[in-house]
């Protein structure tokens, strides 16, 4: 799989594509050559709508801004069949997608020694790599003071 960045921000497109790469080789899939998936920030869109459009060896995803494209590469993975052993059939289709809500978020409580409280902030990164390519985009933190 390639990922192909038309206008995201530089640093947008870095963590991407790293969180691609933990979240393809999970699936015995790796970043490079192949299926390759366009990346474009359209500003005729708003409100964090993307459009995924598919086809059997490309994808064009275009959303309204850089978190709507972390959303829609996290939608296509989801749309997409993967076996763990390297086969990847893409979706095929076209997606045209704008969130309900304008607020998607988690609550990360960081008390009571439990996970977001006592993990390596790697790992925290990878869950909010994670959430983002679910739609969030907030989070609540709550430093407990007692």
């Amino acid at each position: 799989m390639k990922l192909i960045n038309i206008s995201m921000s530089e640093d947008s497109f870095a963590i991407l594509k790293k969180c691609a790469e933990r979240v393809l080789s999970l699936r015995k899939i790796s970043l490079g050559e192949g299926f390759e998936i366009t990346l474009k920030v359209d500003d005729t869109l708003t409100d964090e709508r993307y459009i995924i459009v598919s086809e059997k060896t490309s994808a064009s995803l275009r959303a309204s801004c850089d978190l709507a494209l972390f959303a829609a590469f996290g939608r296509f993975l989801r749309l997409s069949e993967f076996d763990g052993k390297g086969r990847f059939d893409p979706f095929v289709g076209t997606l045209d997608f704008t969130p309900k809500k304008k607020l998607r978020g988690m609550y990360f409580a960081t008390h009571f020694d439990n996970f977001y409280h006592s993990a390596p902030i790697e790992k925290i990164y990878e869950v909010v790599e994670d959430l983002a390519m679910r739609g969030c985009n907030s989070l609540l933190v709550w430093f407990d003071m007692h």
